[in-house]
């Protein structure tokens, strides 16, 4: 989205259900944000987690040997002892990741208060409009719908599985507004096919 931002291009994002922690990171990046009113978006943080099985493996008298260059190469790791030390570390590196995704979000929508919003909770969009984090209430239908109403067409691309990977169709199919009795559903949104 950014990319498209770049060159010029206006980017509307619909959120249906979920875009929480790295789908707001995604979703942030449009120029204007809607999303039906019972989505969860927001989750502005970071977490990670990992059992520790280096008590067990004593008790069984298994080593584990890890080699790393570096000094913090490896911090936590789910087989061996942790120091105090390297517990800083890693929740340091967490802090600087959840820091750079604050920025992130703050860059792409600078109306958002990261004080109330970085705080790595997460909200149903009609809370979320509030904080700044949705532009407009609504489900993507409806706004596809909407477009319909005026001048606007509708512009859709695929990407097809092949035996060989994945590529994208081309060209594009461009749809002309349909009449008031069509659904935008099916009128709107068809899958193109792959050129031969």
């Amino acid at each position: 989205m950014l990319r498209l931002r770049k060159a010029g291009v206006k980017v509307t994002c619909c959120v249906d259900t979920v875009a929480a922690s790295g789908g707001y990171m995604m979703a942030c990046c449009a120029d204007h944000l809607v999303a039906s009113p019972f989505a969860f978006v927001g989750s502005i943080g970071v977490v990670s987690g990992m059992p520790n099985f280096y008590r067990v493996m004593q008790k069984n008298e298994i080593d584990y040997m890890m080699f790393t260059a570096g000094k913090y190469k490896r911090t936590v790791h789910p087989l061996t002892e942790t120091t105090p030390e390297q517990k800083e570390k890693f929740v340091e590196q967490l802090e600087d990741i959840h820091t750079a995704f604050q920025q992130h979000v703050h860059e792409n929508r600078n109306k958002v208060d990261m004080e109330q919003a970085g705080t790595g909770e997460a909200w149903i969009a009609s809370q979320a409009v509030a904080k700044g984090l949705v532009d407009e209430l609504g489900t993507s239908d409806e706004y596809i719908r909407s477009k319909f109403h005026g001048k606007c067409g509708v512009c859709t691309a695929s990407i097809v599985a092949t035996p060989c990977g994945l590529r994208a169709c081309s060209p594009p199919h461009i749809h002309h507004p349909p009449p008031p009795s069509t659904s935008a559903r099916h009128a709107g949104l068809r899958v193109c096919h792959p050129p031969p």
